[in-house]
């Protein structure tokens, strides 16, 4: 392929194993790395996908979920230096004083492959408090290596906790004080969990801080003011002379109102309109937040580059002056659609638009439930960029949705 020409994946199963669908493939919370030509070691992910400077970062050889067989162990732990909108680049952590006893970093800069994957595993701005009615059970459920390992702090005060763990016998319940869906849900989690299950426990926290981090942040850089709108619309069957039959947005804009309410029917669809009044060409990435599930799922996605030029050849999807559907028309995505978990009759959920005005791959932020035990793991991961970097502006819309 010459160097100019860039092919563009898209589709659910862009990183499926070949010839072995069985197998689990790529797991989009290992991010691209690269030695730079400059000898840099640069991740594809900057200030767009939450990366700050301080951020650690595990590397990896594969982007593989680890099995018994195959495990992805980690070969070392860096730290962010630098961090651009779409990219970071990385250092070795200072190395312990002599006699210390700590541990010697197991890796050096010349051993390293050209190509690796980063994970962060610890990000500066992230924190959360926790309490429960049993203070003495949950600080030896979380211990102090666990909560230094995640900004983790336990107080006292369950009232201000971000998250509290209500103990019953063996059981333990979970009150989220998350302000955006307190309102709507109230505090306490549809889910309960047995209080020796420790691995659940911990997931559930890191869940917890992964969603809250994506859900609130913002751009803290100089504002692009990027005119948007967004319209939500039921969708309902239509003909058409040149098209023939599809689904065409029906009745008022349900974003007129927030939060937009929608009565959950198992025949209901909904589509998305985004509408780009500014001069920009920008790549749109659209995700849905549950609190309930602790879950970030994506709605749509720009294609990724997968040619020698460098990802930053894919052609944005919003031109300037123009709109783009999701759901419907020409976006390439189906429908959404809402589902009340058995027992819940309101709930409540957010959508996150991220724009950018170069190509970014968000998909690092994607988070399964918790309490999801299927194990399936995701079949999408990015593409290794190429050395050309492109400094770009970046925004976020966020809505809220009531479901009953």
């Amino acid at each position: 392929m010459p160097r100019w020409q860039n092919a563009h994946c898209q589709g659910a199963e862009v990183n499926r194993r070949l010839f072995n669908h069985r197998m689990k493939g790529g797991d989009p919370s290992f991010i691209p790395g690269r030695k730079s030509n400059a000898g840099d070691l640069v991740m594809d992910a900057g200030t767009v996908q939450g990366v700050a400077v301080g951020c650690s970062v595990s590397l990896h050889q594969s982007n593989l979920l680890p099995t018994p067989g195959q495990p992805n162990d980690s070969l070392g732990t860096l730290i962010v230096t630098a961090v651009k909108s779409t990219s970071a680049t990385l250092a070795f952590q200072s190395l312990p004083p002599a006699g210390s006893g700590s541990a010697p970093i197991p890796f050096t800069l010349s051993s390293l492959p050209r190509l690796f994957y980063c994970r962060i595993s610890q990000r500066p701005p992230q924190s959360l408090t926790i309490s429960s009615n049993d203070l003495q059970w949950l600080e030896s459920t979380f211990n102090h290596e666990f909560c230094v390992s995640l900004s983790l702090t336990i107080t006292t005060h369950t009232k201000t906790a971000d998250l509290v763990f209500i103990r019953d016998g063996d059981v333990v319940h979970l009150d989220h004080n998350l302000n955006l869906a307190v309102s709507h849900i109230g505090t306490r989690s549809p889910y309960t969990i047995r209080d020796n299950d420790i691995g659940l426990l911990h997931r559930v926290v890191q869940c917890a801080i992964g969603f809250r981090f994506h859900l609130l942040r913002t751009n803290i850089g100089p504002s692009p003011n990027f005119d948007l709108k967004m319209e939500f619309h039921e969708l309902r069957m239509s003909f058409d002379s040149k098209l023939g039959f599809g689904e065409k947005p029906s009745g008022r804009d349900l974003f007129e109102k927030d939060p937009a309410i929608v009565e959950v029917k198992e025949d209901k669809q909904y589509g998305l309109t985004i509408h780009n009044f500014s001069n920009e060409w920008l790549y749109p990435h659209l995700f849905y937040f549950d609190p309930s599930e602790l879950s970030i799922t994506f709605w749509y996605l720009p294609p990724t580059g997968a040619g020698s030029s460098s990802s930053h050849k894919t052609d944005a999807a919003l031109s300037p002056k123009s709109d783009f559907t999701i759901g419907f028309g020409k976006g390439g995505v189906s429908p959404w659609e809402f589902i009340l978990p058995n027992g819940l009759t309101k709930d409540v959920g957010f959508f996150k638009l991220f724009v950018t005005t170069v190509p970014a791959d968000l998909r690092s932020i994607l988070q399964d439930s918790p309490y999801d035990s299927s194990d399936s793991g995701y079949n999408r991961s990015g593409q290794s960029a190429g050395n050309i970097e492109i400094e770009g502006l970046w925004d976020t819309v966020l809505k809220t949705v009531v479901q009953v």
